[in-house]
């Protein structure tokens, strides 16, 4: 139906733009194809945005405007200033890991037989199909814990008593300082077949007379690698450092279902879910957004710069 309707809708424009003259029809003609497209945008995007900012300057009950008061009451919260640093950490790990991890996999599979790069890449691209609730369901029987003495289930606790190790509760221990790191790692896991992905073709694309020439001078092939090859695909390195950079800071669906951001694990967007829909704060709810959109904005920036100079 809504298929029909829109042919409809065109059906209606195109007959309409067909009686008008010339030189109208030269500006009515983009008007009118481009105005569905911007009326959504501005519906599912502009007008959501600028809602979000003015209720972050009202108060929480009366609607009142309260000038900066309510980013003071964020800016002042020790549970504000957790999620802050906890979702600084994700974006400093989880881009990190999963690029690392996408150029080793990416250069080590470059020259292996066809089918032989093909299966252990699909190895790695293969979580990127589960969802970050289906991802977080299978890590957490990779960390699952029980109390020494009793049969480890958890992956990582079978290793360590393997090795005649102690194990231990990775994630709902407040004192361990690691739990970020342990749920971050839930994203790598997702995300280093995305960066592996973009980072091979873009290997495949340089030159091969220029990896030949260091050859001939009698370069090793890890200073190939980083010397040669690295340099080249800079931009798509940055553009997929980028690309996750962002999905980190909006990162939600795993600490919500993992640990509720108990345990010192709350990051800005769960924290936002509590005060929006638990604590009915929209109010403060509504600066966590606008400060997490400024702290996207260089992120998109700078993906759209390098974006552009790969496409030139």
């Amino acid at each position: 139906m809504i298929l029909v309707a829109l042919a409809a809708i065109f059906w209606m424009m195109e007959a309409g733009i067909a009686r008008l003259s010339p030189p109208l029809r030269r500006i009515a003609i983009p008007m009118a194809f481009m105005g569905p497209g911007l009326i959504f945008i501005m519906g599912a995007y502009i007008v959501p945005t600028i809602m979000t900012i003015i209720q972050s300057f009202q108060h929480r009950r009366t609607g009142e405007f309260v000038g900066l008061a309510n980013y003071e009451r964020v800016l002042s919260n020790s549970q504000a200033h957790g999620a802050f640093i906890n979702t600084l950490l994700w974006l400093v790990l989880v881009p990190t890991f999963c690029v690392i991890i996408g150029l080793v996999v990416a250069g080590l599979t470059d020259r292996l037989p066809k089918r032989v790069e093909t299966f252990f890449k699909s190895l790695i691209f293969m979580p990127m199909a589960i969802s970050f609730i289906g991802a977080t369901a299978i890590w957490s029987l990779v960390y699952a814990f029980q109390p020494v003495g009793r049969p480890q289930v958890g992956i990582v606790n079978e290793i360590i008593t393997a090795f005649d190790g102690i194990p231990r509760p990775w994630i709902i221990v407040s004192d361990y300082k690691l739990n970020t790191l342990a749920l971050s790692m839930i994203m790598v896991w997702m995300f280093a077949g995305f960066a592996m992905v973009n980072l091979s073709a873009s290997i495949k694309s340089v030159p091969e007379e220029t990896v030949e020439a260091a050859r001939l001078e009698g370069a090793s092939s890890f200073t190939i690698f980083w010397k040669i090859i690295v340099p080249q695909i800079r931009t798509t390195i940055v553009t997929v450092f980028t690309a996750i950079a962002i999905l980190s800071l909006k990162i939600f669906d795993v600490v919500y279902s993992m640990t509720g951001g108990r345990y010192d694990t709350d990051v800005v967007g769960n924290l936002y879910f509590t005060q929006a829909f638990v604590l009915r704060d929209r109010s403060f709810a509504s600066v966590l957004i606008v400060l997490l959109l400024i702290s996207v904005i260089p992120f998109m920036w700078l993906n759209v710069r390098q974006f552009s100079r790969k496409n030139r």
